[in-house]
């Protein structure tokens, strides 16, 4: 009797599913030699695109001109008004010239001659005052007189006539107008300048271009000024006024005299010597101004002195 293997079909499943090819592991000699063999077709890889950025497309900046040239219309910054040449000094004094008729005592102080209503070209003289080693001269007095437009002189009152004062740097400025022609005479200002304590300077200024200064005898080139334009349609100038140096007289001579002396009265002579008490030695002493010399000559009577002109002290 032929016996049957009877296997229920689940175990038969397992059994095939456990028998199949795809589910045997290689071994590991197998592994590695699939490992180490070259394979003739490449192996494609995938690489990731690299991402480079594309500048946007700007606007090139136009190449810039001149501001100057470019810069049109009004701007915030006002325009400034001219600036007079620079007067170099040489040390040389100002010429003088004649005061003439038309000169009035004790004018106002002010820096300003212009009036309401007055008519005539606006002109503004600026400079300093030196000395002759072109050092300023602080507190100077300019006082300043010349004719109006239609040029005539006020002998009456103040009309185009004022003083004024240097600063500490030597400075002056003086708004006036341009002066009318006087008659046989060129446009000119008048002015008087001193130091403190100084000689006064008269003198004359003139202005380059103006008719009569060829023919006037009296005008010389050192006095004739350029005038520029200025920007409120008036004119400009500067003039440098050089005053002589003179070494002052000191109102006090200091002389030397022996050591404890302690002079105290003193009394002039004849010959121009000086007579003095030496109350420090109880000596009377005499001193030659001329030569600084000085002698004691004895001890003198308590407590006054005689010179020979009785001169009591």
């Amino acid at each position: 009797m032929r016996q049957r293997l009877i296997i229920p079909l689940a175990m038969l499943m397992l059994l095939l599913a456990a028998c199949s090819p795809s589910s045997l592991p290689a071994s590991t000699s197998e592994a590695q030699v699939a490992a180490q063999q070259p394979s003739d077709t490449p192996i494609p890889t995938e690489v990731s695109p690299t991402y480079t950025p594309v500048p946007e497309p700007t606007e090139a900046a136009p190449t810039p001109t001149s501001v100057v040239s470019e810069a049109k219309g009004p701007t915030d910054t006002p325009a400034l008004p001219p600036t007079p040449e620079v007067v170099a000094c040489d040390g040389t004094p100002t010429s003088a010239q004649a005061e003439g008729p038309y000169y009035t005592p004790n004018t106002p102080e002010r820096a300003n001659l212009v009036e309401a209503g007055m008519g005539g070209t606006p002109l503004l003289v600026t400079g300093r005052v030196l000395n002759q080693a072109c050092e300023p001269i602080f507190g100077a007095k300019l006082d300043f007189w010349q004719t109006d437009d239609s040029g005539e002189y006020d002998n009456v009152g103040y009309r185009m006539r004022g003083h004024q004062f240097t600063d500490e740097n030597g400075n002056y400025a003086l708004e006036t107008i341009l002066p009318g022609v006087y008659p046989g005479r060129p446009p000119h200002i008048h002015v008087k300048v001193n130091a403190p304590g100084g000689p006064v300077l008269t003198t004359q200024i003139y202005f380059e271009g103006q008719p009569g200064n060829e023919s006037d005898g009296l005008v010389q080139p050192s006095l004739i000024v350029p005038l520029i334009d200025a920007t409120d349609g008036g004119k400009a100038a500067t003039f440098n006024f050089v005053l002589v140096s003179e070494q002052a007289t000191p109102l006090l001579q200091e002389y030397p005299v022996p050591s404890g002396s302690r002079p105290h009265d003193v009394a002039p002579a004849p010959d121009g010597s000086i007579w003095y008490t030496a109350q420090g030695s109880g000596e009377l002493g005499r001193l030659d101004p001329a030569t600084g010399e000085t002698r004691h000559i004895g001890r003198y009577p308590d407590p006054i002195i005689s010179s020979q002109v009785s001169t009591i002290w």
